[in-house]
């Protein structure tokens, strides 16, 4: 179990506070925020979406892993499996719930241990009176407590990758709290232990979509880096384009929120040649054939998109669309759920797998939307995924990108 003595300052009680990680990416964290927030260095406004129902089904899970043999072990450091006993089982601490909720929006702006304050999370568990042993376990993208939970259980990590297993058969907790939000679409989760249980008696399960205010240190939300999808479009003079999807990070590497539709209103575009292509709203609308570059702006970041304008409006060929990128593999007992960034004007994207280190790919599925869970996934040997993104031309017929990188899984035995 990691310990977290970060600095050799704190004293020994601060020392004792374990925490780790989630293994899901922290790429795969956005969020979502106000255009006034943005103005504000201090703070910022993110709409979430409580889900306190499924996230109290994980107390049972975690009680479950604590309390039966079978279940209740972790490897060692030399890799021998260490299993543990009269392990008891956790008291639910609806404190320790409030803490686990804030921790889970705040995680979708700052994917860290340290808080978009500056503080590490101990203070805020001190703020309300746990002066014991505490950890916190967080984990983003399970849409649900088991696959959430199983996620966390880490079964098939090493010594090194089993932290959060070990949070959850630590003997020094007798309380946990679980915290489950949803961020622009993505879910986030909590947990947050404790030596002691503060607040023994429910209170009703908050499920309601609301707006929360995340606190940062001075001039954290400034200085935003932006990026694009794609930074290169070609497009048929006459017509009209949707931006490519543009995301932002904030100093320090918050995490802010991707989609044009979010973006493009807070964002100043200017084109360097305003007959050949320029914005209007979501959309880069060209004119007259050659090249313009267009530029983004917003709280000092910038953004570049180059566009080449062939030709007249249903006189040149349909361009392919760009190569997918972006490609996430995440394994569970259901099989293997694949992910990759939008591909601006894509109609849909063709997906092909193998099964194993050699033979040909095969086609596995069409999609219009950006992930996939294969189902069928072998749980013997890995799993490999290509991507292949399309359009449709004036015909119907599909214009396809025949480049693709691959990812990949290997299903997790039940």
């Amino acid at each position: 179990m990691r310990r977290f003595g970060f600095r050799k300052k704190l004293t020994a009680a601060i020392s004792m506070i374990l925490l780790t990680l989630s293994v899901v990416p922290a790429q795969t964290a956005k969020a979502a925020y106000t255009s006034e927030a943005l103005a504000d260095a201090s703070a910022i406004d993110v709409p979430v979406q409580f889900r306190q129902n499924d996230a109290r089904n994980m107390l049972a899970m975690i009680n479950e892993l604590r309390t039966n043999p079978e279940k209740a072990w972790a490897l060692t450091e030399s890799g021998a499996k260490r299993n543990y006993s009269g392990l008891k089982a956790l008291s639910y601490d609806y404190t320790l719930e409030e803490i686990a909720m804030q921790r889970a929006v705040e995680a979708a702006v700052r994917w860290d241990h340290l808080r978009p304050s500056g503080n590490y999370v101990f203070a805020l568990l001190t703020e309300k009176g746990y002066r014991c042993s505490v950890g916190e376990n967080l984990a983003a993208g399970s849409a649900n407590a088991a696959n959430a939970f199983n996620v966390l259980c880490e079964e098939n990590k090493n010594y090194a990758g089993q932290g959060h297993r070990r949070n959850m058969l630590s003997d020094k907790y007798t309380a946990v709290g679980i915290g489950h939000v949803i961020v622009n679409g993505t879910h986030y989760w909590a947990q947050v232990f404790g030596g002691l249980n503060l607040q023994p008696t429910a209170t009703p399960a908050n499920n309601n979509d609301c707006i929360v205010t995340v606190q940062g240190s001075n001039g954290y939300f400034k200085n935003i880096i932006l990026e694009a999808a794609s930074n290169s479009v070609t497009m048929a003079a006459g017509s009209s384009l949707g931006l490519p999807a543009v995301s932002a990070r904030f100093a320090h590497s918050a995490i802010w929120p991707s989609g044009s539709m979010k973006i493009s209103p807070c964002i100043s575009w200017t084109s360097s040649n305003p007959s050949v292509a320029q914005v209007q709203g979501n959309n880069i609308v060209s004119g007259k054939a050659g090249s313009a570059v267009i530029t983004g702006t917003m709280m000092g970041g910038n953004v570049r998109i180059d566009v080449t304008v062939t030709g007249v409006q249903g006189g040149a060929e349909t361009p392919k669309p760009a190569k997918a990128t972006g490609f996430r593999a995440r394994s569970h007992t259901l099989g293997v759920t694949i992910e990759w960034n939008p591909v601006p004007n894509a109609d849909g994207y063709i997906i092909y797998s193998r099964v194993g280190n050699s033979g040909s790919f095969s086609y596995k599925y069409v999609v219009t939307k950006t992930n996939f869970t294969d189902l069928k996934a072998s749980a013997d040997s890995w799993n490999f995924y290509m991507v292949f993104p399309y359009t449709f031309n004036e015909k119907g017929s599909r214009v396809v990108n025949t480049q693709s990188d691959y990812v990949y899984g290997k299903m997790v035995r039940k």
